[in-house]
Protein backbone atom coordinates (compact mmCIF):
# COMPACT_ATOMS: atom_id res chain seq x y z
CA UNK A 1 0.00 0.00 0.00
CA UNK A 2 2.79 2.40 -0.67
CA UNK A 3 2.39 5.50 -2.34
CA UNK A 4 -1.04 5.57 -2.36
CA UNK A 5 -2.06 9.17 -2.74
CA UNK A 6 -5.47 10.57 -2.18
CA UNK A 7 -8.59 7.95 -2.24
CA UNK A 8 -11.19 7.45 -4.44
CA UNK A 9 -15.14 8.14 -3.60
CA UNK A 10 -17.12 5.24 -3.33
CA UNK A 11 -20.18 4.67 -1.55
CA UNK A 12 -20.64 8.45 -0.75
CA UNK A 13 -17.32 8.89 1.03
CA UNK A 14 -13.79 8.67 1.24
CA UNK A 15 -12.22 5.72 1.94
CA UNK A 16 -9.28 4.11 3.36
CA UNK A 17 -7.35 0.62 2.62
CA UNK A 18 -7.87 -2.04 5.54
CA UNK A 19 -5.73 -3.00 7.73
CA UNK A 20 -4.22 -6.37 7.37
CA UNK A 21 -6.24 -8.96 9.77
CA UNK A 22 -2.52 -10.77 9.78
CA UNK A 23 -3.03 -12.84 12.74
CA UNK A 24 0.39 -14.47 13.77
CA UNK A 25 0.26 -17.42 11.31
CA UNK A 26 -1.70 -16.16 12.97
CA UNK A 27 -6.30 -17.87 14.02
CA UNK A 28 -6.05 -18.86 10.62
CA UNK A 29 -3.55 -15.76 10.85
CA UNK A 30 -5.08 -13.70 9.43
CA UNK A 31 -5.49 -16.23 12.02
CA UNK A 32 -2.10 -17.47 10.84
CA UNK A 33 1.46 -15.28 10.50
CA UNK A 34 1.58 -11.90 8.20
CA UNK A 35 4.23 -10.33 5.74
CA UNK A 36 7.35 -11.27 5.41
CA UNK A 37 10.84 -10.28 7.29
CA UNK A 38 11.77 -6.08 6.96
CA UNK A 39 14.07 -3.62 8.37
CA UNK A 40 16.31 -1.29 8.68
CA UNK A 41 17.21 2.09 10.52
CA UNK A 42 14.33 4.04 11.97
CA UNK A 43 16.61 7.47 12.98
CA UNK A 44 19.60 8.70 13.40
CA UNK A 45 21.99 9.94 16.60
CA UNK A 46 23.29 9.09 19.74
CA UNK A 47 21.46 6.39 21.43
CA UNK A 48 19.50 7.30 24.78
CA UNK A 49 20.12 5.08 28.20
CA UNK A 50 16.98 3.08 29.21
CA UNK A 51 15.10 5.11 27.21
CA UNK A 52 11.30 4.60 26.64
CA UNK A 53 9.86 2.83 23.28
CA UNK A 54 6.46 3.72 22.22
CA UNK A 55 4.60 1.20 19.77
CA UNK A 56 0.81 1.56 18.52
CA UNK A 57 -1.21 -1.35 17.72
CA UNK A 58 -4.84 -0.85 16.26
CA UNK A 59 -7.03 -3.13 18.91
CA UNK A 60 -7.16 -4.42 21.82
CA UNK A 61 -5.19 -7.71 21.78
CA UNK A 62 -7.56 -9.45 23.71
CA UNK A 63 -5.86 -12.39 26.12
CA UNK A 64 -2.11 -12.43 26.06
CA UNK A 65 -1.89 -16.21 26.46
CA UNK A 66 0.27 -16.71 23.95
CA UNK A 67 -0.73 -19.87 22.79
CA UNK A 68 -4.01 -19.34 22.30
CA UNK A 69 -4.45 -16.30 20.56
CA UNK A 70 -3.05 -16.10 17.09
CA UNK A 71 -3.97 -11.53 16.81
CA UNK A 72 -1.39 -10.14 15.49
CA UNK A 73 -2.28 -7.60 17.75
CA UNK A 74 -1.57 -9.50 20.77
CA UNK A 75 1.78 -11.01 18.90
CA UNK A 76 3.50 -7.64 19.38
CA UNK A 77 2.82 -7.66 23.00
CA UNK A 78 4.23 -11.53 23.40
CA UNK A 79 7.15 -10.79 21.33
CA UNK A 80 8.87 -8.88 24.12
CA UNK A 81 7.19 -11.41 26.94
CA UNK A 82 8.15 -15.15 25.31
CA UNK A 83 10.87 -16.69 23.12
CA UNK A 84 10.89 -19.46 21.10
CA UNK A 85 13.08 -22.17 20.99
CA UNK A 86 14.73 -20.87 17.66
CA UNK A 87 14.41 -17.94 15.62
CA UNK A 88 13.94 -17.37 11.85
CA UNK A 89 16.03 -14.19 10.75
CA UNK A 90 15.21 -11.44 8.42
CA UNK A 91 17.23 -13.80 5.68
CA UNK A 92 14.60 -16.53 6.29
CA UNK A 93 18.00 -18.51 8.47
CA UNK A 94 17.17 -20.15 11.13
CA UNK A 95 19.38 -18.72 14.68
CA UNK A 96 19.21 -19.54 18.01
CA UNK A 97 17.04 -18.82 20.52
CA UNK A 98 15.83 -20.41 23.47
CA UNK A 99 17.86 -23.52 21.97
CA UNK A 100 22.10 -22.97 21.38
CA UNK A 101 22.24 -25.95 18.60
CA UNK A 102 19.79 -28.35 16.58
CA UNK A 103 20.17 -31.10 14.88
CA UNK A 104 17.05 -32.41 11.60
CA UNK A 105 16.72 -35.62 10.39
CA UNK A 106 13.22 -36.24 8.37
CA UNK A 107 10.70 -36.64 10.87
CA UNK A 108 12.72 -35.32 13.86
CA UNK A 109 14.72 -32.21 15.57
CA UNK A 110 17.13 -32.34 18.57
CA UNK A 111 17.04 -29.22 20.52
CA UNK A 112 19.77 -28.11 23.36
CA UNK A 113 18.96 -25.90 25.10
CA UNK A 114 21.02 -23.03 26.13
CA UNK A 115 22.91 -22.81 29.83
CA UNK A 116 21.60 -20.33 32.38
CA UNK A 117 18.22 -19.54 30.64
CA UNK A 118 15.64 -18.42 33.32
CA UNK A 119 11.86 -17.13 33.90
CA UNK A 120 10.62 -14.05 34.76
CA UNK A 121 10.15 -15.22 38.37
CA UNK A 122 13.34 -16.19 38.20
CA UNK A 123 13.24 -19.99 38.09
CA UNK A 124 15.32 -22.03 36.06
CA UNK A 125 13.57 -22.77 32.09
CA UNK A 126 14.18 -26.54 31.99
CA UNK A 127 13.54 -29.31 28.77
CA UNK A 128 10.67 -30.82 30.28
CA UNK A 129 8.67 -27.49 30.48
CA UNK A 130 9.63 -27.12 27.04
CA UNK A 131 7.91 -30.53 25.98
CA UNK A 132 5.14 -29.57 27.92
CA UNK A 133 4.41 -26.39 26.07
CA UNK A 134 5.22 -28.58 22.73
CA UNK A 135 2.67 -30.87 23.85
CA UNK A 136 0.22 -28.79 24.76
CA UNK A 137 0.05 -27.10 21.96
CA UNK A 138 -0.72 -29.97 19.64
CA UNK A 139 -3.38 -31.40 22.08
CA UNK A 140 -6.20 -30.82 20.58
CA UNK A 141 -8.35 -30.28 24.10
CA UNK A 142 -5.91 -27.63 24.54
CA UNK A 143 -7.82 -26.14 20.91
CA UNK A 144 -5.01 -24.11 20.51
CA UNK A 145 -4.98 -22.21 17.37
CA UNK A 146 -1.31 -22.56 16.99
CA UNK A 147 -1.68 -26.34 16.47
CA UNK A 148 -0.68 -27.18 12.52
CA UNK A 149 0.81 -24.30 11.96
CA UNK A 150 3.55 -24.10 14.73
CA UNK A 151 4.64 -27.21 15.23
CA UNK A 152 2.57 -29.63 12.72
CA UNK A 153 0.10 -31.43 14.17
CA UNK A 154 1.21 -34.56 15.34
CA UNK A 155 4.66 -33.77 16.72
CA UNK A 156 5.38 -35.45 20.09
CA UNK A 157 7.71 -33.57 22.32
CA UNK A 158 9.88 -35.59 25.05
CA UNK A 159 12.62 -34.18 26.92
CA UNK A 160 16.15 -35.04 28.98
CA UNK A 161 16.87 -32.41 31.75
CA UNK A 162 20.28 -33.86 32.84
CA UNK A 163 21.61 -32.94 28.67
CA UNK A 164 18.67 -29.66 28.39
CA UNK A 165 17.73 -31.77 25.03
CA UNK A 166 14.33 -31.82 23.56
CA UNK A 167 13.10 -33.87 20.98
CA UNK A 168 10.37 -33.54 18.39
CA UNK A 169 9.13 -36.34 16.17
CA UNK A 170 6.58 -37.11 13.74
CA UNK A 171 4.98 -40.50 12.80
CA UNK A 172 6.33 -39.36 9.16
CA UNK A 173 8.64 -36.75 7.36
CA UNK A 174 7.05 -33.37 7.87
CA UNK A 175 8.24 -30.57 5.29
CA UNK A 176 9.45 -27.36 7.24
CA UNK A 177 9.59 -28.69 10.81
CA UNK A 178 12.25 -26.73 12.27
CA UNK A 179 10.90 -23.39 10.62
CA UNK A 180 7.36 -23.71 12.02
CA UNK A 181 8.83 -24.90 15.68
CA UNK A 182 10.10 -21.43 15.25
CA UNK A 183 6.82 -19.77 15.69
CA UNK A 184 5.80 -21.40 19.18
CA UNK A 185 6.44 -18.90 21.98
CA UNK A 186 7.53 -21.01 25.18
CA UNK A 187 5.77 -20.28 28.56
CA UNK A 188 6.88 -21.03 31.69
CA UNK A 189 6.39 -23.57 34.13
CA UNK A 190 4.27 -21.35 36.25
CA UNK A 191 1.58 -20.47 34.02
CA UNK A 192 1.71 -23.26 31.87
CA UNK A 193 0.34 -24.51 35.65
CA UNK A 194 -2.23 -21.57 35.74
CA UNK A 195 -3.33 -20.48 32.13
CA UNK A 196 -5.97 -18.49 33.75
CA UNK A 197 -2.87 -15.74 34.90
CA UNK A 198 -1.65 -15.46 31.49
CA UNK A 199 -4.95 -13.85 30.14
CA UNK A 200 -3.25 -10.79 31.68
CA UNK A 201 -0.92 -11.69 32.78
CA UNK A 202 2.62 -13.26 31.87
CA UNK A 203 5.21 -16.15 32.73
CA UNK A 204 7.74 -16.38 30.32
CA UNK A 205 11.51 -16.31 29.17
CA UNK A 206 11.82 -12.86 26.58
CA UNK A 207 13.36 -9.99 27.51
CA UNK A 208 10.85 -8.26 29.22
CA UNK A 209 8.49 -8.29 31.95
CA UNK A 210 5.09 -7.31 32.21
CA UNK A 211 4.50 -4.41 34.16
CA UNK A 212 0.94 -2.51 33.60
CA UNK A 213 -1.87 -3.53 31.87
CA UNK A 214 -4.99 -1.15 31.52
CA UNK A 215 -6.92 -2.83 28.76
CA UNK A 216 -8.04 -0.47 25.80
CA UNK A 217 -5.48 1.69 26.13
CA UNK A 218 -2.12 0.75 26.71
CA UNK A 219 0.48 -2.22 27.82
CA UNK A 220 3.68 -1.19 29.62
CA UNK A 221 7.01 -3.56 29.65
CA UNK A 222 10.04 -3.38 31.78
CA UNK A 223 13.59 -4.90 30.51
CA UNK A 224 14.43 -7.72 32.72
CA UNK A 225 18.30 -8.17 33.51
CA UNK A 226 20.69 -10.86 32.61
CA UNK A 227 18.95 -11.74 30.07
CA UNK A 228 21.23 -13.82 27.24
CA UNK A 229 19.66 -15.95 25.05
CA UNK A 230 18.03 -13.57 22.02
CA UNK A 231 17.88 -14.14 18.50
CA UNK A 232 21.80 -15.23 17.15
CA UNK A 233 22.32 -14.45 21.30
CA UNK A 234 21.28 -11.20 21.31
CA UNK A 235 21.05 -9.57 24.86
CA UNK A 236 20.04 -6.80 26.99
CA UNK A 237 22.91 -4.72 27.55
CA UNK A 238 23.51 -3.11 24.30
CA UNK A 239 23.68 0.84 24.31
CA UNK A 240 20.08 2.13 23.21
CA UNK A 241 17.79 -1.15 23.91
CA UNK A 242 14.75 0.32 25.98
CA UNK A 243 14.21 0.05 29.40
CA UNK A 244 10.77 0.76 28.84
CA UNK A 245 8.30 -0.50 25.95
CA UNK A 246 4.82 0.91 25.83
CA UNK A 247 2.32 -0.92 23.55
CA UNK A 248 -0.49 1.29 23.32
CA UNK A 249 -3.77 1.16 21.60
CA UNK A 250 -4.24 3.26 18.87
CA UNK A 251 -8.21 2.25 16.73
CA UNK A 252 -7.49 5.18 13.81
CA UNK A 253 -5.07 5.35 11.79
CA UNK A 254 -5.22 9.12 11.38
CA UNK A 255 -4.17 9.92 14.92
CA UNK A 256 -1.86 6.83 14.99
CA UNK A 257 0.14 9.18 11.81
CA UNK A 258 -0.47 12.41 14.32
CA UNK A 259 1.20 10.59 17.42
CA UNK A 260 3.71 9.61 15.04
CA UNK A 261 4.28 13.11 13.72
CA UNK A 262 4.30 14.29 16.87
CA UNK A 263 7.13 11.73 18.19
CA UNK A 264 4.11 10.48 20.58
CA UNK A 265 4.99 7.29 18.95
CA UNK A 266 7.96 5.83 17.94
CA UNK A 267 6.41 3.04 15.76
CA UNK A 268 3.05 2.63 14.17
CA UNK A 269 1.60 0.81 10.97
CA UNK A 270 0.18 3.53 8.87
CA UNK A 271 -1.51 1.81 5.51
CA UNK A 272 -3.81 4.75 4.59
CA UNK A 273 -3.63 7.94 2.76
CA UNK A 274 -2.05 9.11 6.00
CA UNK A 275 1.23 7.27 4.90
CA UNK A 276 1.52 10.36 2.38
CA UNK A 277 2.64 12.75 4.95
CA UNK A 278 4.58 10.30 7.24
CA UNK A 279 6.46 9.57 4.22
CA UNK A 280 7.06 13.11 3.65
CA UNK A 281 8.11 13.73 6.92
CA UNK A 282 11.29 11.43 6.38
CA UNK A 283 9.85 8.55 8.56
CA UNK A 284 11.48 5.51 8.08
CA UNK A 285 9.07 2.86 6.18
CA UNK A 286 9.52 -1.30 7.46
CA UNK A 287 7.55 -2.93 4.66
CA UNK A 288 6.07 -6.39 3.74
CA UNK A 289 3.79 -7.95 1.76
CA UNK A 290 0.82 -9.76 3.15
CA UNK A 291 -2.61 -11.53 1.68
CA UNK A 292 -4.81 -8.96 2.34
CA UNK A 293 -8.60 -9.87 0.39
CA UNK A 294 -9.69 -13.88 1.23
CA UNK A 295 -13.15 -14.83 1.60
CA UNK A 296 -14.05 -18.15 3.13
CA UNK A 297 -17.84 -20.14 3.54
CA UNK A 298 -18.72 -21.76 6.81
CA UNK A 299 -18.99 -25.42 5.15
CA UNK A 300 -20.09 -26.30 8.95
CA UNK A 301 -23.52 -28.67 8.52
CA UNK A 302 -26.52 -26.62 7.63
CA UNK A 303 -24.93 -23.99 6.24
CA UNK A 304 -25.36 -23.39 2.31
CA UNK A 305 -22.00 -23.12 2.17
CA UNK A 306 -21.55 -26.93 2.89
CA UNK A 307 -22.93 -26.87 -1.13
CA UNK A 308 -19.95 -26.35 -3.27
CA UNK A 309 -22.56 -25.05 -5.79
CA UNK A 310 -23.22 -22.27 -3.34
CA UNK A 311 -19.66 -21.98 -2.79
CA UNK A 312 -18.81 -21.93 -6.72
CA UNK A 313 -21.91 -19.26 -7.32
CA UNK A 314 -21.08 -17.03 -4.83
CA UNK A 315 -17.69 -16.50 -6.09
CA UNK A 316 -18.71 -16.48 -9.83
CA UNK A 317 -21.30 -13.40 -8.56
CA UNK A 318 -18.00 -11.67 -7.42
CA UNK A 319 -15.78 -8.98 -9.85
CA UNK A 320 -12.88 -9.79 -7.33
CA UNK A 321 -10.71 -7.21 -9.53
CA UNK A 322 -12.78 -4.43 -8.83
CA UNK A 323 -13.47 -5.40 -4.97
CA UNK A 324 -9.33 -5.66 -4.65
CA UNK A 325 -9.58 -2.34 -6.02
CA UNK A 326 -11.72 -0.72 -3.70
CA UNK A 327 -10.26 -2.75 -0.89
CA UNK A 328 -6.74 -2.14 -1.39
CA UNK A 329 -7.02 1.18 -2.81
CA UNK A 330 -5.89 0.48 -6.26
CA UNK A 331 -2.86 -0.64 -4.15
CA UNK A 332 -3.24 -4.56 -4.29
CA UNK A 333 -2.26 -7.46 -6.93
CA UNK A 334 -3.90 -10.65 -7.36
CA UNK A 335 -1.83 -13.70 -4.70
CA UNK A 336 -0.50 -16.57 -6.42
CA UNK A 337 -0.27 -18.38 -3.43
CA UNK A 338 -1.89 -18.62 -0.20
CA UNK A 339 0.83 -17.36 1.84
CA UNK A 340 2.70 -14.14 1.12
CA UNK A 341 6.36 -15.09 2.37
CA UNK A 342 6.08 -18.92 0.50
CA UNK A 343 9.44 -20.24 -0.10
CA UNK A 344 6.96 -21.96 -2.78
CA UNK A 345 6.13 -20.22 -6.04
CA UNK A 346 5.40 -23.11 -8.18
CA UNK A 347 1.62 -22.64 -9.40
CA UNK A 348 -0.67 -19.08 -9.63
CA UNK A 349 -3.79 -20.38 -7.45
CA UNK A 350 -5.90 -17.03 -9.11
CA UNK A 351 -5.74 -19.11 -12.46
CA UNK A 352 -7.89 -21.65 -10.44
CA UNK A 353 -10.36 -18.84 -9.58
CA UNK A 354 -14.33 -19.28 -11.02
CA UNK A 355 -14.22 -16.63 -13.61
CA UNK A 356 -16.75 -13.49 -12.86
CA UNK A 357 -20.10 -15.10 -14.05
CA UNK A 358 -22.97 -13.08 -12.48
CA UNK A 359 -25.78 -15.34 -14.98
CA UNK A 360 -24.37 -18.34 -14.39
CA UNK A 361 -24.57 -17.39 -10.23
CA UNK A 362 -27.86 -16.26 -10.41
CA UNK A 363 -29.23 -19.39 -11.35
CA UNK A 364 -27.20 -21.16 -8.89
CA UNK A 365 -28.21 -19.11 -6.03
CA UNK A 366 -32.08 -19.04 -6.87
CA UNK A 367 -32.40 -22.77 -5.21
CA UNK A 368 -31.27 -20.61 -1.41
CA UNK A 369 -34.61 -18.96 -1.76
CA UNK A 370 -33.75 -15.83 0.02
CA UNK A 371 -32.52 -17.48 2.39
CA UNK A 372 -30.24 -14.60 4.51
CA UNK A 373 -26.17 -14.85 4.48
CA UNK A 374 -24.27 -13.24 6.83
CA UNK A 375 -20.68 -11.90 6.12
CA UNK A 376 -18.52 -10.62 8.91
CA UNK A 377 -15.48 -8.50 8.92
CA UNK A 378 -13.01 -6.40 10.81
CA UNK A 379 -14.84 -3.22 11.45
CA UNK A 380 -11.36 -1.87 12.27
CA UNK A 381 -10.14 -2.90 9.30
CA UNK A 382 -11.45 0.41 8.20
CA UNK A 383 -13.56 2.71 5.67
CA UNK A 384 -12.30 0.63 2.57
CA UNK A 385 -13.12 -2.45 4.26
CA UNK A 386 -16.74 -1.17 4.62
CA UNK A 387 -16.85 -0.30 0.89
CA UNK A 388 -15.27 -3.10 -0.43
CA UNK A 389 -17.85 -5.43 1.52
CA UNK A 390 -20.85 -3.19 0.39
CA UNK A 391 -19.69 -3.61 -3.29
CA UNK A 392 -19.37 -7.72 -2.77
CA UNK A 393 -23.06 -7.54 -0.82
CA UNK A 394 -24.16 -5.79 -4.25
CA UNK A 395 -22.70 -7.79 -6.49
CA UNK A 396 -24.24 -10.82 -4.51
CA UNK A 397 -27.27 -9.00 -4.43
CA UNK A 398 -27.49 -8.53 -7.92
CA UNK A 399 -27.41 -12.56 -8.25
CA UNK A 400 -29.67 -13.02 -5.90
CA UNK A 401 -28.27 -13.93 -2.87
CA UNK A 402 -29.45 -12.37 0.58
CA UNK A 403 -26.14 -11.29 2.30
CA UNK A 404 -25.77 -8.97 4.55
CA UNK A 405 -22.01 -7.51 6.08
CA UNK A 406 -22.06 -6.91 9.55
CA UNK A 407 -18.03 -4.90 10.83
CA UNK A 408 -16.85 -6.98 13.88
CA UNK A 409 -14.63 -6.67 16.35
CA UNK A 410 -11.08 -8.74 16.47
CA UNK A 411 -11.58 -10.64 19.05
CA UNK A 412 -15.46 -11.03 18.37
CA UNK A 413 -13.91 -12.24 14.52
CA UNK A 414 -12.11 -14.69 16.70
CA UNK A 415 -15.16 -16.06 19.08
CA UNK A 416 -17.89 -15.78 16.04
CA UNK A 417 -16.15 -17.99 13.79
CA UNK A 418 -14.23 -20.21 16.33
CA UNK A 419 -16.99 -20.75 18.92
CA UNK A 420 -20.40 -19.60 17.72
CA UNK A 421 -20.07 -20.31 14.06
CA UNK A 422 -23.04 -17.80 13.35
CA UNK A 423 -21.48 -16.31 9.85
CA UNK A 424 -21.47 -17.32 6.56
CA UNK A 425 -19.23 -15.90 4.92
CA UNK A 426 -15.81 -14.15 6.22
CA UNK A 427 -13.23 -11.96 4.87
CA UNK A 428 -10.53 -13.57 6.59
CA UNK A 429 -6.63 -13.34 4.81
CA UNK A 430 -5.40 -16.16 6.54
CA UNK A 431 -1.23 -16.07 5.86
CA UNK A 432 1.71 -17.75 6.59
CA UNK A 433 5.43 -18.43 5.81
CA UNK A 434 5.07 -22.12 4.04
CA UNK A 435 2.09 -24.28 2.82
CA UNK A 436 2.60 -26.45 6.01
CA UNK A 437 1.99 -24.02 8.24
CA UNK A 438 -1.61 -23.47 6.58
CA UNK A 439 -2.04 -27.17 6.75
CA UNK A 440 -4.71 -26.65 9.96
CA UNK A 441 -6.59 -23.72 8.42
CA UNK A 442 -7.81 -25.80 5.76
CA UNK A 443 -8.19 -29.39 7.09
CA UNK A 444 -9.05 -31.07 9.99
CA UNK A 445 -11.03 -30.34 13.00
CA UNK A 446 -12.19 -26.57 13.65
CA UNK A 447 -10.32 -26.35 16.91
CA UNK A 448 -7.35 -27.38 15.09
CA UNK A 449 -7.97 -23.99 12.99
CA UNK A 450 -9.97 -24.86 10.47
CA UNK A 451 -12.73 -22.79 11.27
CA UNK A 452 -14.64 -22.79 7.77
CA UNK A 453 -14.71 -26.79 8.47
CA UNK A 454 -13.57 -27.39 5.18
CA UNK A 455 -13.59 -30.94 3.37
CA UNK A 456 -11.49 -30.86 0.40
CA UNK A 457 -10.55 -34.67 -0.55
CA UNK A 458 -8.23 -33.31 -3.46
CA UNK A 459 -6.37 -30.99 -1.06
CA UNK A 460 -5.80 -33.89 1.59
CA UNK A 461 -4.34 -35.63 -0.60
CA UNK A 462 -1.91 -33.91 -2.45
CA UNK A 463 -0.86 -32.00 0.75
CA UNK A 464 -0.57 -35.69 2.57
CA UNK A 465 1.73 -35.90 -0.28
CA UNK A 466 3.73 -33.09 0.29
CA UNK A 467 4.05 -33.42 3.84
CA UNK A 468 6.17 -36.80 3.21
CA UNK A 469 8.86 -34.20 1.63
CA UNK A 470 11.52 -32.25 3.61
CA UNK A 471 11.28 -28.48 2.87
CA UNK A 472 10.99 -26.84 -0.65
CA UNK A 473 11.03 -30.62 -2.30
CA UNK A 474 7.22 -30.72 -1.00
CA UNK A 475 6.40 -27.53 -2.96
CA UNK A 476 5.04 -28.53 -6.78
CA UNK A 477 2.65 -30.50 -5.00
CA UNK A 478 1.63 -28.05 -2.62
CA UNK A 479 0.98 -25.90 -5.12
CA UNK A 480 -1.58 -28.72 -6.74
CA UNK A 481 -3.09 -28.92 -3.13
CA UNK A 482 -3.97 -25.32 -2.74
CA UNK A 483 -4.79 -24.97 -6.65
CA UNK A 484 -7.23 -27.79 -5.33
CA UNK A 485 -9.00 -25.56 -2.58
CA UNK A 486 -9.51 -22.18 -4.95
CA UNK A 487 -10.97 -24.09 -7.50
CA UNK A 488 -13.56 -26.04 -4.97
CA UNK A 489 -14.19 -22.22 -3.94
CA UNK A 490 -13.34 -23.18 -0.30
CA UNK A 491 -10.75 -20.43 -0.18
CA UNK A 492 -10.89 -17.18 -2.17
CA UNK A 493 -7.69 -15.49 -2.35
CA UNK A 494 -8.32 -11.91 -4.11
CA UNK A 495 -5.95 -9.18 -3.03
CA UNK A 496 -1.86 -9.18 -1.49
CA UNK A 497 -0.58 -5.84 -0.38
CA UNK A 498 2.02 -4.15 1.27
CA UNK A 499 1.84 -3.42 4.87
CA UNK A 500 4.04 -0.70 6.20
CA UNK A 501 5.22 0.06 9.78
CA UNK A 502 6.61 3.37 10.24
CA UNK A 503 9.61 4.67 12.98
CA UNK A 504 10.88 7.78 14.02
CA UNK A 505 13.31 8.36 17.38
CA UNK A 506 14.54 5.07 17.07
CA UNK A 507 15.91 1.83 15.01
CA UNK A 508 14.45 -1.58 14.99
CA UNK A 509 13.95 -4.14 12.45
CA UNK A 510 10.96 -6.59 11.88
CA UNK A 511 9.54 -9.83 10.96
CA UNK A 512 5.95 -10.64 9.44
CA UNK A 513 5.22 -7.45 10.83
CA UNK A 514 6.17 -7.21 14.36
CA UNK A 515 9.08 -5.31 15.78
CA UNK A 516 12.15 -7.57 16.83
CA UNK A 517 12.01 -6.93 20.97
CA UNK A 518 15.91 -6.96 20.79
CA UNK A 519 16.72 -5.13 17.80
CA UNK A 520 15.43 -1.35 19.28
CA UNK A 521 17.63 1.41 19.75
CA UNK A 522 16.42 4.40 20.90
CA UNK A 523 17.82 7.35 20.02
CA UNK A 524 18.23 10.75 21.97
Amino acid sequence: MTALGKSPRLFGGPVKPARSLCLLLLVPIALTACGGPSGGPAGSGAVKTDGTFTVSVSSEPGTLDPQLSLLQVARQVTTFLYDPLVHQAADGKIVSGLAKSWQETPGKVVFTLQDGVTCSDGSPLTAQDVAVNINFVVDPKSASPLSGNFPPAGVQASADNATKQVTLTTAKPTGFLLQNVAGVPIVCAKGMADRATLGRGASGTGPYTLKEVVAGDHYTLERRAGYTWGPGGANNTVPGQPRTVVVKVVGDETTAANLLLSKALNAAVVAGPDQARVKGAGLTQHSFNAMFGEFLYNQAGGRPGADKNVRQALTQALDLAQIRKVLTVGAGSAPTALESQTPCRDGDVSSALPGHDPAAARAALAGLGGKPLTLIYQSKLGPAATSAMELAVQQWKAAGANVEARGVTDVDLTNITRKTGAWDIVLLPLDGQNPLQMQSSFSGPMTGGNVASIRNADYDRQAAEATQQVGTAGCPTWAKAEQALVAGSDVVPFAITDYPTWGTGASFTTTFSVIDATSIRVQE
